[in-house]
């Protein structure tokens, strides 16, 4: 790091006036105000920088040990002195006022390039920065920023798994610790477990992340790692929920200022160097743990946060959509460099749930559209370093006390991009939208889309709807099996909630004991259980599927799903 030397500048005014006309007093009066008048115009001139710039690139050089930072500029330096400086920005860091440090420096060009030290791995570790291009303002006495921050986009070069993720199915469930062996039985391909890193801290189990040791509760690891295991090691590819429950013990986790209120789940706290140090050890050490190389199973999965748009599962504080993405990126990025430089390939996504484009929902401070929320995390990834994100989406029926989907446009459902709900009933609305090129990812594909949390109640207003609950979820597999785009999809429920039951919403494949309401605890198979188990595959597919039909009023499931992966079998 070098630090600017502060130098007062000499401003030299000239000044020429012909007072032929005047004398004495009227004269000097009249000199003075020209002069006062030359001295404003020429002080304004001097003091408006014209300098732009613009990061194209940040990456780590193949040698894993250095950084190199490409960036453009119009190189037009009068107001500076002559050079343009490269400035490190830590998360809890917003901008560069009262800053007289930097990283590098270069001669005001057109193009212009700075290489420094990654320092991975240590205090130092540049993979959780990003970095500002500035000019040193000589008249202001500080910097000026050309360009908004910009990170290192490429944190999987670091990775020893540079193995390709294998995903052999695309049928998954949130499963139920205690069922592993029934989800097993049942085919499952990917299973969705929550992980609240406020019951991770403890002790048993020590870590030491840039100098510090951190203490995590070998009860709850213990858990994790039987779980991860297991289905890992039997090539089911595990989700994991990142979550910030509240932990009063545990204040540098949550936002200054934050108190604990009636929402579960809090933003993550990068804006001080405490909780980002804390965020960034927690990040590394499941990203460590959960690798698939250290006989803890892995982790392919991450979701960071729950259903973002909505702050009720990621407590922040009333702000605008786009200081809110803002913030939130920083934590997911934090994740991303630690998961990347693990496994190259395990995805890192962000949810969104159904309220696509609903004003009647969103306020705009605490709940967003989940389209603004998409277009703006797609929006701010681009300016401050393009990387691999993708989405974890939750296409629940509407409303959700109803497992019939099918008749969701009379509620208002349509198939184009404006529409309030997006569901089952216009999934490919979503897709469509995905495949347009601003939201491509770097290398120009559709970005990884899974749907992480979905279910179909089987109790409703007007009674119980078995059949039509296991309809839905066969109709709604077929869907996701004959798009291309949706690489997963996880039911939400092994068992039924006993306090969603209450609320009169059942989206088990068992029915629960209500008998023991504070606990989760299998009472007896529902019809939805027979056609999740042999749903894929092709030899059962469409016989355990056919009352479905009848439940739907058709002859072929071709007549309702264009491209129907089985339609050679119908």
């Amino acid at each position: 790091m070098y630090l600017k030397g502060r130098k007062k500048t000499v401003r030299l005014l000239l000044c020429a006036a012909s007072c032929l006309m005047l004398s004495g007093a009227a004269a000097m009066s009249a000199f003075a105000d020209a002069a006062k008048e030359t001295a404003q115009t020429q002080e304004a001139v001097q003091n408006v920088i014209t300098t732009t710039g613009q990061i194209s690139s940040c990456t780590i050089d193949t040698d894993k040990t250095n950084v190199t930072l490409n960036m453009t500029s119009n190189a037009e330096m009068a107001g500076t002195d002559g050079k343009i400086y490269l400035v490190e920005m830590k998360n809890w860091q917003d901008d560069l006022t009262g800053r007289t440090d930097y990283l590098a420096s270069q001669d005001g060009a057109s193009q212009v390039s700075f290489h420094f030290p990654l320092n991975a791995d240590s205090t130092g570790d540049r993979r959780y920065s990003s970095f500002i291009a500035a000019v040193w303002d000589t008249e202001k006495q500080e910097y000026k920023a050309l360009t908004p921050r910009y990170y290192i986009t490429n944190p999987e070069i670091m990775a020893k798994d540079q193995s390709a993720l294998r995903i052999t199915g695309k049928k998954g469930l949130s499963i139920e610790f205690s069922l592993i062996e029934d989800a097993m039985n049942m085919g499952i391909k990917q299973a969705e477990i929550n992980i609240p890193v406020n019951f991770l801290y403890g002790n048993g189990v020590d870590y030491t992340y840039k100098g510090q040791t951190y203490h995590f509760a070998k009860s709850w690891l213990d858990t994790y790692d039987r779980v991860i295991k297991t289905l890992s090691g039997r090539g089911v590819v595990v989700t994991a929920v990142i979550l910030n429950g509240w932990n009063a013990n545990d204040p540098d986790m949550f936002l200054p200022g934050t108190t604990k209120s009636s929402d579960p789940y809090y933003m993550f706290n990068t804006k001080t160097e405490a909780g980002q140090r804390k965020l960034e050890a927690a990040a590394n050490f499941l990203a460590e743990r959960y690798n698939g190389s250290n006989g803890h199973g892995r982790l392919s999965n991450w979701v960071i946060g729950n259903e973002i748009n909505n702050q009720y599962w990621n407590h922040t504080g009333a702000m605008d959509v786009r200081s809110y993405v803002e913030l939130y990126q920083k934590a997911y990025r934090t994740f991303y460099a630690a998961v990347k430089s693990q496994n190259a390939h395990s995805n890192v996504l962000f949810s969104i749930d159904y309220y696509w484009n609903d004003s009647s929902k969103a306020n705009g401070s605490t709940y967003y559209k989940g389209k603004d929320v998409l277009d703006q995390f797609n929006s701010v990834a681009a300016a401050e370093g393009p990387i691999d994100w993708g989405i974890a989406y939750h296409p629940y029926p509407y409303p959700m006390n109803d497992p019939v989907f099918w008749d969701d446009g009379s509620q208002g459902l349509t198939d184009s991009i404006t529409t309030p709900i997006l569901n089952f009933y216009n999934l490919h609305v979503l897709t469509d939208y995905m495949q347009s090129s601003e939201l491509r990812a770097p290398d120009g594909n559709v970005r990884h889309i899974f749907l992480t949390e979905q279910g179909f109640t089987s109790t409703t207003p007007s009674g119980e709807k078995l059949k039509e609950q296991a309809a839905a979820y066969a109709y709604s597999y077929y869907l996701v099996e004959s798009n291309p785009y949706i690489e997963g999809y996880n039911l939400a429920r092994q068992i039924d909630a006993p306090s969603e039951v209450k609320d009169g919403i059942s989206f088990g494949l068992f029915y629960c004991d209500m008998n023991q309401p504070n606990n989760i605890v299998a009472y007896h198979s529902k019809p939805i259980y027979y056609v999740f188990k042999d749903i894929d595959v092709p030899s059962r597919t469409l016989s355990v599927s056919k009352e479905a039909k009848q439940t739907l009023g058709i002859s072929k499931w071709s007549e309702l799903i264009p491209h129907f992966k089985w339609s050679g079998l119908e």
